[in-house]
């Protein structure tokens, strides 16, 4: 019984865990491509 109960909350801790990074991931891209865009748009001027 507690042996696969703990189980579960592994996964759940797993599956919440990578959401996170897969949301970070998407930001820090995102950003990355902001400055990107804001510092060739300062180069160009």
């Amino acid at each position: 019984m507690y042996s696969g109960n703990s189980q579960i909350a592994l996964l759940r801790w797993r599956s919440s865990l990578f959401s996170i990074t897969v949301t970070w991931n998407w930001r820090g891209r995102n950003m990355i491509a902001a400055i990107d865009r804001m510092v060739s748009q300062t180069q160009l001027a």
